[in-house]
């Protein structure tokens, strides 16, 4: 077998592989089974883990009856942690210590201006760079991943099946 492709998800494919089990696009479970035969070394990143968290307390911010949202809050914790459980034992994935290495703590938070030499620079006026979308291309890139597959037409019309660096933006496919 040829060597194993270093590919990032966008949080949209563990939301939809994890969260709803009867909603599972096929191009989702065709990508998740590629990382699990190991034609596909998947790098989990901190920043998906996070917004992913985000994500499922979304709903919460509509609950006006605090005792209301503290249940709900209890069911997204629950369901948060069994989404980070088999994400983090899934076979053949990555998750770095170190997304942001070579880049200074203090220059995170301009994210886009301070990143000297990234290939994904250009990006910028594209796409909202202080959005997560752009964060979650810039740590791809960053950890020297491939591809980077998202169901997001946004991203997908930065640049669809064109290289940026060593990284290519595709979207997710069937069998």
């Amino acid at each position: 077998m040829p060597d194993e492709v270093r590919v990032y998800f966008d949080t949209n494919l563990y939301l939809n592989k994890f969260q709803d089990p009867y909603k599972i696009k096929p191009e989702t479970n065709h990508m998740f089974g590629k990382v699990k035969s190991g034609e596909f070394r998947l790098v989990i990143s901190q920043t998906t883990i996070m917004e992913i968290y985000h994500v499922l307390c979304l709903a919460i911010e509509q609950i006006s009856d605090f005792e209301a949202a503290e249940e709900a809050m209890d069911e997204v914790t629950k369901t948060y942690n069994i989404i980070k459980k088999t994400m983090l034992s899934f076979p053949n994935t990555e998750f770095p210590d170190k997304e942001f290495d070579g880049i200074e703590p203090k220059n995170l938070i301009n994210f886009v201006e301070n990143v000297p030499g990234s290939s994904l620079i250009d990006f910028k006026g594209k796409k909202l760079p202080g959005s997560m979308d752009f964060i979650h291309l810039m740590v791809a890139s960053n950890l020297k991943c491939e591809k980077f597959f998202t169901y997001d037409t946004g991203v997908l019309k930065l640049d669809s099946y064109r290289y940026k660096g060593n990284l290519k933006i595709v979207k997710p496919y069937r069998p």
